[in-house]
């Protein structure tokens, strides 16, 4: 649940070391979404980014299933490692990028678009587009050489059913903030990323292209540069907001004019848009909440505790002119602090009454996360029993029995109605 301004010689480089291609999926019934004062819009009217996650797709996480889980590996690199080592690079990209093709289905996107939402967050790391191998260090890793295609695939089955699609750099080399979420683990607090320049000009490098990409997009509603940063001098300190400018730097560099989502932990980790130069329009300030401490131990104060973030972002947004956003949330506590307890948590209850508020204060937001391993699970708006784990087999990532999560389901659109 998660964080060198590229000059002409760089970019040079970039083109040369990490491919471009340009086919970029098309979604021409859309239209680019900006941002205006506080507001996201589009075609020059408020627009809400009202939504879900898609976790566990590109990017993976043990505790909700799958096939990381499954393959019993701490995360996403040591999924790709354990497969490289049995197929070989290659063949390893292939298998996963089928996974991520089969892990939604149709009905998924329809259910989304049927809870009365948008837009769907989108986690990837750098491993799905490079062509990274088992030991390679991040200075080292180029695109492939067809790096887009699981993902052009999603994003059009996105925008068929009307869904935009944020893009969001769930994991760079080398670990943003060291989580397993990040697809590299690590045993300290922070991750490698922040002491390597090589593998901050990487990321850079990544998001060029990816900018390049999609620039042309109007399905993709923008892209969320870093997830849950977690820097050493503080969780978003200077060096976050460094790489933030450079990055807005480099994918202004491209042409592209897509809305940036930058990321934070606390009310004032970002202030005036200015600190970000001359690239700092169409931003969105971004957070994550989810309930912790006293505010974990009961159902009012779950609802409590996602108020008073909503006020501070609503004030945050005034202050500062720049739309926010709820980029993960759920309300998964409620009985001693901290220890889910699904019998002290009428999930309907909680979740209405924090959708409703964000809709109220149109503050943009998605849910984290849409789908879960695990029928009695009460995260997900859908659970399923299992995966398709055979790497073999060409249903290699579908869901075995998947059922909606009618608590949560229903939560949600009725919020939304």
């Amino acid at each position: 649940m998660k964080k060198t301004i590229i000059t002409s010689i760089i970019a040079a480089t970039t083109i040369t070391s990490l491919g471009i291609h340009s086919n970029s999926a098309h979604a021409e019934s859309m239209s680019q979404l900006q941002t205006n004062g506080q507001d996201i819009q589009k075609d020059g009217q408020k627009f809400q980014v009202k939504g879900v996650n898609a976790g566990n797709v590109f990017t993976t996480e043990n505790w909700m299933g799958g096939v990381s889980d499954a393959k019993n590996t701490s995360d996403y690199k040591e999924l790709n490692d354990k497969l490289d080592d049995q197929y070989g690079a290659k063949k390893t990209h292939q298998m996963l990028d089928t996974y991520a093709n089969n892990r939604w289905e149709d009905q998924d996107f329809q259910n989304v678009k049927d809870m009365g939402n948008n837009t769907i967050r989108l986690p990837i790391n750098y491993i799905n587009l490079t062509n990274y191998k088992k030991g390679m260090a991040p200075k080292d890793v180029k695109m492939r050489k067809e790096p887009f295609k699981a993902m052009d695939n999603f994003i059009k089955k996105a925008n068929d059913n009307g869904l935009y699609v944020i893009i969001d750099m769930h994991g760079a080399p080398n670990s943003q903030n060291a989580q397993e979420h990040s697809a590299d683990q690590q045993n300290n607090d922070y991750g490698a990323f922040w002491n390597d320049p090589d593998s901050i000009g990487k990321a850079k490098e990544i998001w060029w292209h990816i900018a390049d990409h999609y620039k042309n997009n109007q399905g993709v509603a923008g892209y969320d540069l870093l997830n849950e940063p977690k820097a050493p001098k503080g969780h978003v300190d200077n060096d976050v907001k460094q790489f933030y400018k450079d990055t807005l730097d480099t994918i202004r560099s491209t042409g592209d004019k897509h809305i940036a989502f930058l990321e934070a932990w606390h009310d004032n980790d970002l202030q005036n848009p200015k600190e970000f130069g001359k690239n700092r329009g169409n931003i969105v300030y971004e957070y994550h909440s989810y309930p912790y401490g006293q505010n974990a131990e009961s159902n009012e104060g779950i609802k409590k505790g996602f108020d008073d973030k909503i006020n501070s972002m609503s004030n945050i947004s005034k202050k500062y002119q720049v739309p926010t956003y709820l980029g993960e949330f759920n309300d998964h506590y409620a009985g001693e602090a901290g220890t889910p307890n699904p019998e002290k948590n009428p999930k309907a209850e909680d979740l209405t009454h924090i959708v409703k508020n964000l809709n109220k204060n149109n503050i943009s937001w998605t849910l984290w996360n849409y789908d879960i391993q695990g029928q009695g699970n009460t995260w997900g708006a859908e659970n399923y029993k299992g995966i398709n784990v055979d790497e073999n087999s060409q249903d290699f990532g579908e869901k075995i029995e998947p059922k909606k999560n009618d608590d949560v389901f229903n939560a949600i659109k009725n919020a939304n109605s």
